[in-house]
């Protein structure tokens, strides 16, 4: 239920400025998170719509909301190699995209930048936990109902290119691929026990942990489209 008001909502924001828009439209695309690169997460359904300001007849200032349903978002640091986070996604962008028609195909690239908000996300205990081992000899297990986190507000950005057929001079279906790079403020905290495997009789009393650290999205998202122009 809160997939479809928030889907409205946005939808009402989008078309409030249509009267200055150039153009506006909707699609489906294939949202891969780098997760994948590691053998964990999986492909997710990505769905959009947008609006597009015309600035010169190169120029335009796409704006943008997307839902992703991510499956696998990484810790921001160099050594991630597991997920700690599935998560529901709220993306609003804003950017710069320049057009060039050929004939009855326009080709366009741009950029810009990405506010995401993940008011629904499930963290993986387990790799949290195993964040909180200190060495490769030790298991920690959080105690159950211990864990409290935080999750904020996402900045970053977003590149793309694409190429659009027109079917008439106001209706044209798109073939596009973009990538997002978007971290989030992350922090959590629990109880937790320490058991070390070359001594497993040697468990210490549960003790609180502790991390603060980023949440990001990073990923390539493959689609269709289509648009209606003024």
């Amino acid at each position: 239920m809160k997939r479809y008001v928030a889907a409205l909502i946005l939808t009402g924001l989008l078309f409030a400025p249509s009267a200055a828009a150039q153009s506006f439209g909707s699609g489906f695309s294939v949202f891969l998170p780098e997760s994948m690169l590691h053998r964990e997460g999986s492909p997710a359904v990505e769905t959009g719509l947008s609006t597009s300001i015309g600035v010169t007849p190169y120029l335009s200032i796409p704006v943008g909301f997307t839902y992703i349903k991510v499956n696998g978002l990484l810790p921001d640091t160099d050594d991630a190699d597991s997920p700690w986070i599935y998560s529901d996604n709220l993306i609003g962008t804003v950017g710069l995209r320049a057009s060039l028609d050929i004939g009855p195909v326009a080709l366009a690239a741009g950029g810009g930048g990405v506010l995401n908000w993940m008011p629904v996300y499930q963290v993986l205990e387990h790799t949290l936990a195993q964040h909180f081992a200190e060495s490769t000899d030790e298991i920690v297990a959080l105690v159950p109902g211990s864990l409290e986190t935080e999750l904020g507000l996402g900045l970053g950005w977003y590149l793309e290119s694409g190429i659009e057929f027109k079917v008439t001079p106001q209706i044209g279906i798109s073939l596009s691929g973009r990538y997002y790079q978007a971290s989030s403020p992350f922090s959590a905290e629990a109880e937790a026990y320490t058991i070390d495997t070359t001594n497993p009789g040697n468990t210490a009393a549960a003790e609180p942990v502790s991390t603060d650290t980023r949440i990001r999205l990073r990923g390539i998202s493959v689609g269709i489209g289509g648009s209606f122009r003024f």
